[in-house]
């Protein structure tokens, strides 16, 4: 449900949306010569994260993106609505879906290859478990 806003964008404003798997490449060719606005996912936060050593080409990705989100917390549809929008308005998005333990990795890059590079950081609150959550947390009952 929360990639419900960046679906929306595609059907309704002609957002491109590329996922881009751990250790492939994605076009940089294709993505350079896009004529609408473009939103390229980097998935870091399952069962097997990875940081941007999982990614060869993520200093090419960051050289390439205009503006980049980075997410180390729970999927909330308004952040990736927010994510969606910053692709509309900058025309060359990066959204890098990652964990607690491994947005600092995410972050160190961003500063070294694109220092000053416009974003937003979505991390857990203060005091809050790690993203992700790992098994139920105490007090939810599952039906």
């Amino acid at each position: 449900m929360h990639l419900v806003p960046v679906l929306r964008a595609v059907r309704t404003a002609g957002l491109h949306f590329i996922v881009a798997p751990r250790g492939k490449a994605v076009s940089m060719r294709r993505i350079k010569t896009m004529d609408r606005p473009a939103l390229v996912l980097l998935g870091d936060d399952d069962d097997t994260p990875s940081g941007p050593a999982g990614w060869p080409q993520a200093e090419r990705l960051f050289r390439w993106c205009r503006f980049c989100v980075l997410h180390a917390t729970g999927a909330d549809p308004v952040h990736y609505a927010r994510a969606a929008e910053a692709a509309l308005l900058h025309d060359r998005a990066l959204l890098i879906e990652t964990t607690s333990a491994t947005e600092p990795a995410w972050a160190a890059l961003i500063q070294r290859v694109r220092p000053g590079l416009p974003g937003l950081i979505f991390r857990v609150p203060r005091g809050q478990p790690p993203h992700p959550i790992q098994g139920t947390p105490p007090g939810v009952v599952l039906q």
